[in-house]
């Protein structure tokens, strides 16, 4: 009986998540907040490569595949650099609702005391920590993206305005 009440309840937060997801305040969909902020030892993401993240993290199921309509596609073309602060942004969702999933998966050790419990507990953090590294590993790395983007953008206006000056001093 323990096993089916863990299931429901799994599947129940599974689907309350994904929905809760969707309508998450602004101010959790930040990656300054802190919650998202890289920590020293993840080395921007880097420490998951040890893990050989580039090898599974596209074998893993991916929402935005089943709901292009509702979720912002991990795939960008080069014409669409524009969309990448909201690619950041879907990190911080995917990471938000996958942390609570596993926050909410401790309440299975109530449901179904021992062993199983524990064992549905465990099963349900290893199911939804895939993600979670996942998140951690892309943000970082798309969050230098931006920024690099944004410096070539704001280099590629300078000699407009060094041009101007110069012209402005020939001419005085």
């Amino acid at each position: 009986m323990g096993f089916v009440r863990c299931s429901l309840y799994l599947i129940a937060v599974a689907a309350v998540m994904f929905g809760a997801g969707l309508h998450l305040p602004d101010f959790l969909l930040n990656a300054k907040f802190f919650i998202y902020v890289p920590y020293k030892w993840e080395k921007n993401g880097k420490i998951y490569e040890k893990i050989g993240i580039n090898k599974w993290k596209d074998r893993v199921p991916d929402m935005s595949r089943l709901l292009p309509k509702k979720l912002l596609s991990k795939k960008l073309a080069e014409s669409e650099a524009d969309k990448l602060p909201l690619l950041v942004r879907e990190t911080c969702r995917a990471e938000f609702v996958h942390k609570s999933e596993i926050l909410l998966g401790l309440v299975c050790l109530v449901l179904w005391r021992g062993l199983g419990g524990v064992i549905m507990t465990a099963f349900w953090a290893a199911a939804n920590m895939p993600f979670v590294i996942i998140q951690r590993y892309n943000r970082p790395r798309l969050v230098r993206l931006i920024d690099k983007l944004n410096k070539r953008n704001a280099a590629a206006l300078v000699p407009d305005d060094e041009e101007e000056e110069r012209e402005t001093v020939k001419t005085n």
